[in-house]
């Protein structure tokens, strides 16, 4: 959350050695004495994360989260105006500014002090940018987006398979220039605890729980057992909750590279891109899906369900799973095959992205019959 990229940056700034960021415990006690009612880790983000906060660190705790709520929620309304930009006609302003009221991420975000919203901000400016061959600033997001979160990293390859050189060679450039800028500051002893940390995240089993919502949560909740994290599995199977995991990842994953690059159409593909970033993220939380925001736009601007009644409610519902505030993580529903009924932002993720899949797959036949 945004308390501990605080205390990072005002560690940074007193010269403290960034790996050290990556113990929970000794974060922790910096935190606490901040403010003794939170509790936060700096895992598992870059190094470069703790720079995003120095412009904060002037300001006492408090002050400094309410400055930084206030630039999330003024970057929210930007990208709902740059989304009603390229919907003339379908999509007005204060339509956005509904849907945002009902949008429970969002309101996490703010509570939290979250940077989903920055990061929302900042695809919505690369899909603005990739529409409107703004390359620029597209690449300037993208680098962005990569330094600070690894966020979307779907959309790396997306771009890569669809032949945009030019916002690739932008952003890459970026993002080796920025870790040289920090070289200095940050060290490169950071950078190894971080991949390390990355490669270990899959494996906590912690990420069993409900309130991560994802496939890999999933599976492990389901089908695996952990003393203290998961004690009501339905049934233990390392086959189920190990490698029929990986293959459905895999295959997810594959599948949508593959029809993202036969599509041409910039909505789908970036909508493609954060649906699966998100949903097949270990630790994908609730304030995770406010990037699914403008997926869920884009699909509804593409949405071609005719008179299918049963297509437009189901499109709907999907949306409202991932908005509404779902109880998912009481007690209850982590027990046993129960379990089914606490995932309720991850089926709509899994809805959109069904969606997306219909809407190529029709783009592609369609191209066909014209040719």
């Amino acid at each position: 959350g945004f308390i501990s990229g605080y205390v990072a940056a005002k560690e940074l700034s007193q010269g403290q050695e960034d790996a050290k960021y990556y113990e929970d415990d000794f974060l922790g006690s910096l935190v606490q004495k901040e403010c003794s009612k939170t509790f936060d880790i700096y895992s598992p983000n870059p190094p470069t994360y703790s720079m995003m906060m120095l412009p904060f660190i002037a300001l006492d705790y408090q002050w400094a989260k309410v400055i930084w709520v206030i630039v999330s929620f003024t970057l929210l309304l930007v990208s709902c105006k740059i989304i009603s930009n390229n919907y003339p006609g379908r999509f007005k302003f204060s339509d956005l500014i509904i849907l945002i009221l009902l949008f429970q991420p969002v309101y996490v975000n703010l509570r939290m002090g979250q940077n989903y919203l920055f990061l929302l901000f900042l695809l919505t400016i690369i899909w603005d940018g990739w529409k409107n061959d703004r390359s620029f600033l597209a690449g300037l997001s993208l680098a962005l987006m990569a330094v600070f979160k690894l966020g979307v990293i779907w959309l790396w390859p997306l771009l890569l398979l669809s032949g945009k050189w030019k916002i690739l060679l932008i952003s890459a450039c970026m993002v080796v220039l920025f870790i040289a800028v920090s070289y200095p500051f940050l060290g490169f002893d950071a950078w190894i605890t971080f991949f390390d940390q990355v490669a270990e995240v899959a494996n906590k089993p912690s990420s069993a729980v409900t309130a991560y919502q994802s496939i890999p949560s999933f599976f492990k909740h389901l089908f695996t057992y952990d003393t203290h994290w998961n004690p009501y599995p339905v049934f233990v199977s390392t086959f189920m909750g190990e490698y029929f995991l990986k293959a459905l990842i895999f295959s997810l994953i594959l599948g949508s590279l593959i029809l993202g690059y036969f599509s041409k159409n910039i909505d789908l593909k970036v909508s493609l891109a954060a649906v699966i970033s998100v949903i097949t993220s270990p630790l994908a939380l609730d304030y995770h899906y406010a990037l699914l925001l403008l997926p869920s736009i884009a699909v509804l601007a593409n949405f071609q369900g005719g008179n299918s009644k049963k297509a437009s409610y189901l499109l709907v519902a999907g949306i409202l799973l991932i908005s509404l505030p779902f109880p998912y993580t009481s007690e209850i529903l982590g027990k046993g095959i129960i379990a089914v009924f606490a995932y309720p932002k991850l089926y709509g993720g899994l809805i959109l992205l069904i969606f997306i899949f219909i809407a190529i797959r029709r783009e592609i036949i369609s191209r066909k019959i014209i040719q």
